[in-house]
Protein backbone atom coordinates (compact mmCIF):
# COMPACT_ATOMS: atom_id res chain seq x y z
CA UNK A 1 0.00 0.00 0.00
CA UNK A 2 1.59 3.00 -0.78
CA UNK A 3 1.90 5.69 2.13
CA UNK A 4 -0.39 8.24 0.68
CA UNK A 5 -3.32 5.15 0.43
CA UNK A 6 -2.38 4.70 4.47
CA UNK A 7 -2.62 8.70 5.02
CA UNK A 8 -5.92 8.71 2.90
CA UNK A 9 -7.36 5.23 4.63
CA UNK A 10 -6.36 6.97 8.49
CA UNK A 11 -8.07 10.15 8.00
CA UNK A 12 -11.06 8.20 6.39
CA UNK A 13 -11.27 6.88 9.39
CA UNK A 14 -12.33 10.21 11.33
CA UNK A 15 -14.57 11.42 9.33
CA UNK A 16 -18.44 11.97 10.85
CA UNK A 17 -20.33 8.67 10.03
CA UNK A 18 -23.35 9.06 8.35
CA UNK A 19 -24.49 5.60 8.13
CA UNK A 20 -23.78 1.81 8.74
CA UNK A 21 -23.66 -1.10 6.38
CA UNK A 22 -23.69 -4.97 8.18
CA UNK A 23 -24.30 -8.17 6.35
CA UNK A 24 -27.37 -10.06 7.97
CA UNK A 25 -24.74 -12.62 8.73
CA UNK A 26 -22.89 -9.76 11.01
CA UNK A 27 -25.96 -8.04 12.05
CA UNK A 28 -27.03 -12.06 13.21
CA UNK A 29 -23.36 -12.92 15.48
CA UNK A 30 -23.77 -9.25 17.51
CA UNK A 31 -27.23 -10.39 18.10
CA UNK A 32 -26.76 -13.87 19.13
CA UNK A 33 -23.84 -12.79 21.31
CA UNK A 34 -26.00 -10.25 23.01
CA UNK A 35 -28.41 -13.44 23.70
CA UNK A 36 -25.65 -15.56 25.10
CA UNK A 37 -24.06 -13.11 27.54
CA UNK A 38 -27.82 -12.52 28.64
CA UNK A 39 -29.00 -11.20 31.40
CA UNK A 40 -25.44 -9.45 31.37
CA UNK A 41 -24.41 -6.67 28.25
CA UNK A 42 -22.42 -7.78 25.77
CA UNK A 43 -20.16 -5.67 24.09
CA UNK A 44 -17.61 -5.96 21.09
CA UNK A 45 -15.87 -4.18 18.36
CA UNK A 46 -16.81 -3.25 14.73
CA UNK A 47 -14.12 -3.46 11.78
CA UNK A 48 -14.36 -2.35 8.56
CA UNK A 49 -13.78 0.21 5.25
CA UNK A 50 -15.59 3.54 5.91
CA UNK A 51 -19.43 2.50 6.14
CA UNK A 52 -18.87 -0.86 5.26
CA UNK A 53 -18.65 -3.44 8.29
CA UNK A 54 -16.41 -6.51 7.43
CA UNK A 55 -16.12 -8.06 10.61
CA UNK A 56 -16.55 -7.94 14.71
CA UNK A 57 -14.49 -8.69 17.47
CA UNK A 58 -16.24 -10.11 21.10
CA UNK A 59 -14.92 -8.75 23.65
CA UNK A 60 -14.97 -9.76 27.37
CA UNK A 61 -17.04 -7.39 29.50
CA UNK A 62 -15.75 -6.93 32.49
CA UNK A 63 -17.83 -4.38 34.27
CA UNK A 64 -18.65 -4.57 38.57
CA UNK A 65 -22.11 -4.69 37.64
CA UNK A 66 -22.37 -6.77 33.96
CA UNK A 67 -26.11 -6.77 33.93
CA UNK A 68 -26.26 -2.93 33.74
CA UNK A 69 -23.45 -1.46 32.62
CA UNK A 70 -20.07 -2.46 30.15
CA UNK A 71 -16.68 -2.37 30.34
CA UNK A 72 -14.23 -3.75 27.46
CA UNK A 73 -11.20 -5.71 28.83
CA UNK A 74 -8.30 -3.56 27.76
CA UNK A 75 -5.97 -6.62 26.21
CA UNK A 76 -8.98 -7.97 24.63
CA UNK A 77 -9.51 -4.56 22.93
CA UNK A 78 -6.10 -4.19 21.70
CA UNK A 79 -6.03 -7.36 20.65
CA UNK A 80 -8.81 -6.71 18.26
CA UNK A 81 -7.64 -3.12 17.06
CA UNK A 82 -4.32 -5.40 15.59
CA UNK A 83 -6.42 -7.79 13.89
CA UNK A 84 -8.55 -5.20 12.32
CA UNK A 85 -5.27 -3.69 11.08
CA UNK A 86 -3.62 -6.72 9.99
CA UNK A 87 -6.90 -7.04 7.44
CA UNK A 88 -6.40 -3.01 6.58
CA UNK A 89 -9.79 -2.42 8.82
CA UNK A 90 -10.12 0.54 10.67
CA UNK A 91 -12.66 0.78 14.00
CA UNK A 92 -16.17 1.83 12.50
CA UNK A 93 -18.33 0.57 15.20
CA UNK A 94 -18.83 -0.60 18.87
CA UNK A 95 -21.51 -2.58 19.99
CA UNK A 96 -23.36 -3.55 23.24
CA UNK A 97 -26.40 -4.77 24.58
CA UNK A 98 -29.08 -4.00 26.73
CA UNK A 99 -30.28 -7.09 28.35
CA UNK A 100 -33.54 -5.57 29.79
CA UNK A 101 -33.94 -2.39 27.78
CA UNK A 102 -34.75 -0.72 24.15
CA UNK A 103 -31.91 -0.16 21.59
CA UNK A 104 -31.45 3.52 22.81
CA UNK A 105 -28.62 4.74 24.27
CA UNK A 106 -28.34 5.55 27.95
CA UNK A 107 -27.03 8.54 29.92
CA UNK A 108 -24.01 6.18 31.08
CA UNK A 109 -23.63 5.28 27.12
CA UNK A 110 -23.38 8.71 26.12
CA UNK A 111 -21.61 10.23 29.27
CA UNK A 112 -18.71 7.46 28.90
CA UNK A 113 -18.67 7.30 24.64
CA UNK A 114 -14.62 8.15 23.90
CA UNK A 115 -14.70 7.57 20.23
CA UNK A 116 -17.39 9.91 18.44
CA UNK A 117 -16.47 9.05 15.18
CA UNK A 118 -17.72 5.57 14.85
CA UNK A 119 -20.94 4.06 15.18
CA UNK A 120 -22.24 3.06 18.35
CA UNK A 121 -24.58 0.11 18.06
CA UNK A 122 -27.04 -0.40 20.57
CA UNK A 123 -28.98 -3.95 21.00
CA UNK A 124 -32.39 -3.73 22.78
CA UNK A 125 -32.77 -7.40 24.06
CA UNK A 126 -36.07 -6.59 26.06
CA UNK A 127 -38.40 -9.93 25.93
CA UNK A 128 -35.48 -11.23 24.19
CA UNK A 129 -36.26 -9.68 20.96
CA UNK A 130 -33.41 -8.08 19.63
CA UNK A 131 -33.80 -4.87 17.83
CA UNK A 132 -30.94 -2.47 16.88
CA UNK A 133 -30.20 0.82 16.15
CA UNK A 134 -26.79 2.97 15.56
CA UNK A 135 -25.90 6.44 16.89
CA UNK A 136 -23.31 9.16 16.91
CA UNK A 137 -22.26 10.52 20.11
CA UNK A 138 -20.24 13.33 20.77
CA UNK A 139 -20.01 16.04 23.80
CA UNK A 140 -22.93 13.73 25.45
CA UNK A 141 -25.30 13.81 22.82
CA UNK A 142 -26.70 11.25 20.68
CA UNK A 143 -27.82 11.66 16.88
CA UNK A 144 -29.25 8.30 14.89
CA UNK A 145 -27.19 7.37 12.12
CA UNK A 146 -28.71 4.92 9.57
CA UNK A 147 -27.96 1.03 9.91
CA UNK A 148 -28.18 -0.70 6.65
CA UNK A 149 -28.76 -4.55 7.01
CA UNK A 150 -28.17 -6.10 3.64
CA UNK A 151 -26.26 -8.36 1.61
CA UNK A 152 -26.02 -5.99 -1.27
CA UNK A 153 -23.99 -2.60 -1.04
CA UNK A 154 -26.11 0.37 -0.65
CA UNK A 155 -26.59 3.08 -2.60
CA UNK A 156 -24.22 5.80 -2.00
CA UNK A 157 -24.55 8.18 0.86
CA UNK A 158 -26.09 11.61 -0.42
CA UNK A 159 -22.79 14.49 0.49
CA UNK A 160 -23.23 15.66 3.71
CA UNK A 161 -21.67 18.96 4.79
CA UNK A 162 -19.73 18.42 7.76
CA UNK A 163 -20.37 20.61 10.94
CA UNK A 164 -17.00 22.94 9.92
CA UNK A 165 -18.37 23.26 6.53
CA UNK A 166 -22.00 24.43 7.98
CA UNK A 167 -20.62 26.93 10.11
CA UNK A 168 -18.36 28.37 7.31
CA UNK A 169 -21.93 28.52 4.83
CA UNK A 170 -23.71 30.67 7.57
CA UNK A 171 -20.96 32.07 9.05
CA UNK A 172 -20.28 33.47 4.89
CA UNK A 173 -24.14 33.83 4.04
CA UNK A 174 -24.40 36.51 7.49
CA UNK A 175 -21.07 38.65 5.68
CA UNK A 176 -23.07 38.54 2.75
CA UNK A 177 -26.36 39.69 4.34
CA UNK A 178 -24.57 42.58 6.11
CA UNK A 179 -21.99 43.37 3.17
CA UNK A 180 -25.29 43.72 0.98
CA UNK A 181 -27.27 46.03 3.52
CA UNK A 182 -23.84 48.30 3.50
CA UNK A 183 -23.91 48.51 -0.13
CA UNK A 184 -27.13 49.54 -0.36
CA UNK A 185 -27.20 52.15 2.26
CA UNK A 186 -24.29 53.66 0.85
CA UNK A 187 -26.10 53.62 -2.49
CA UNK A 188 -29.29 55.34 -1.47
CA UNK A 189 -29.23 59.39 -3.01
CA UNK A 190 -28.63 61.94 0.17
CA UNK A 191 -31.69 62.10 2.37
CA UNK A 192 -33.51 65.27 1.02
CA UNK A 193 -32.86 68.69 2.86
CA UNK A 194 -35.44 69.13 6.46
CA UNK A 195 -37.01 72.45 5.22
CA UNK A 196 -36.64 75.22 8.24
CA UNK A 197 -39.41 77.50 9.05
Amino acid sequence: MHNSSKHLKFLKQFEMMRRLWLTPELAKRIAEHGLEDYPHEACGLIGGVGEQARSIARVKNISEKPEHTFVMDGAEFINAMFDFSKRDEALIGIYHTHPYGDHLPSQVDMREAQYPDVAYVVVGLKNRQPRVSAWEIRNGLAEPIDIIISETEPAPAPPVMSRAQVRATVIALVFSFIFVIVLALSLLPPAPPIPTR
